[in-house]
């Protein structure tokens, strides 16, 4: 089998592999950004202490000063850590699907245990302030990929990350008789340096936690 890892793939690769569209549809992600949540001072003293700190800076970070000033602790306020669920970074994953091996570390993922990543629910590429020759896009796409093969399911979510901007992504498999297809979906940019769209960030990062621990409980 052709093996082809997270960090080097391209749309075209993935086309190769299974039937991929994008489509232009903000419908997918009503009830995900519609969530209601209740921020509490904790949260919005570090969501002004964060944009207050790294607003006019944050531009020259380099991805891992990126990841530790920002992006670290919004997702441990968020605390993925609960039920055997918790976060991992750096963890390699792989599956095969059609002939193809698509392995890797993703930046980040939220999946069920404890020492080690067994089943991914979510995942998040880090990048810098700009794409330069890397599309985080792509990488997320082939993640979500391995985790829809890993999970047996056909919806999975994401998100990627251009220096101060968010985007969410979620993959949909469908079941045609001609095979498989699948569909994704990528939101329009949050900017974690504007109060109202950083908390729009974390409510988003709420909905997952809720999700999670939704299907976690239902099969317990």
């Amino acid at each position: 089998m052709k093996e082809l890892s997270f960090n080097k793939i391209k749309f075209n690769d993935l086309n190769k592999i299974v039937n991929l569209k994008q489509v232009d549809d903000e419908s997918v992600f009503k009830e995900w950004f519609d969530f209601k949540y209740k921020f509490n001072n904790e949260e919005l003293k570090l969501f002004e202490k964060l944009i207050k700190k790294h607003k006019l800076i944050i531009d020259s970070f380099l991805e891992d000063e990126l990841k530790a000033k920002v992006i670290i602790p919004v997702l441990n306020q968020v605390d993925f850590e609960v039920d055997n669920i918790n976060d991992f970074y750096h963890r390699k994953i792989n599956s095969s699907i059609n002939g193809f091996i698509l392995k890797g570390s993703p930046d980040y993922m939220v999946a069920k245990g404890v020492y080690s990543p067994e089943l991914p629910y979510f995942f998040i590429q880090e990048f810098k302030k700009s794409k330069t020759n890397d599309f985080p896009e792509w990488q997320l796409l082939a993640e979500l990929l391995v985790a829809l093969k890993l999970n047996d399911s056909e919806f999975m979510r994401g998100a990627y990350i251009v220096g101060k901007y968010w985007y969410f992504m979620i993959l949909k498999k469908f079941k045609d008789k001609d095979g498989d297809r699948y569909e994704f979906y990528i939101s329009d940019d949050f900017n974690s340096m504007k109060i109202e769209e950083l908390k729009g960030i974390f409510k988003n990062l709420q909905f997952i936690k809720d999700e999670i621990l939704k299907e976690v409980n239902g099969h317990n």
